[in-house]
């Protein structure tokens, strides 16, 4: 949404009274999930490997099986894994609604957003997906390298934005919410 309103700022003064910006992720080097960290350091490896045996979601409807019966027979390495992807702290968890919410998980994402997350790791900066070569990235943006998103011209959208970011969120940090708000 940020994206969509610095592009076209006067479409939306006409098509929203209030944007809720809720744990917004934009620039993420600041990140404290050490899954995501760790993975942006291999990304092009990660992607290459992935792209050959056609790989374009994780953890969505065709891995599910596989993820239980992982789960099933190694119950502590998904416990280990579960660690990444829900909070580290216990406390943090509404436990009369975590069996819902584990009813869920894992649901899928596409690799190309787990590739851009790590691209943002990795370029400190708030900017469109990388396509890999220039002249991929010539044909969707006609630029060589992908835009970087232009907030400053949010400030010429009219209806207020309110965002809210948590201090206990390791992927939407707040000193990466400030840069973005600021």
């Amino acid at each position: 949404m940020f994206y969509a309103i610095s592009k076209h700022p006067h479409i939306w003064n006409t098509k929203l009274n209030l944007f809720v910006a809720l744990s917004p992720v934009t620039r993420i080097d600041h990140t404290t999930a050490d899954l995501f960290k760790f993975g942006a350091k291999f990304s092009d490896k990660i992607k290459s490997t992935l792209n050959f045996f056609h790989v374009y979601e994780l953890f969505g409807q065709q891995q599910d099986g596989i993820t239980k019966l992982t789960c099933k027979v190694l119950p502590d390495f998904c416990k280990a894994a579960e660690s990444f992807f829900v909070t580290q702290d216990p406390i943090l968890d509404d436990s009369n609604r975590f069996q819902v919410f584990m009813g869920h998980y894992p649901a899928g994402a596409s690799v190309q957003s787990f590739l851009h997350y790590a691209q943002e790791i990795n370029e400190k900066d708030f900017m469109l997906f990388d396509y890999g070569s220039a002249e991929a990235n010539q044909a969707k943006y006609g630029q060589d390298t992908p835009p970087a998103v232009n907030l400053t011209n949010i400030n010429n959208c009219s209806p207020p934005i309110s965002m809210f970011a948590g201090f206990e969120d390791s992927l939407g940090d707040t000193t990466d919410a400030e840069w973005t708000r600021d």
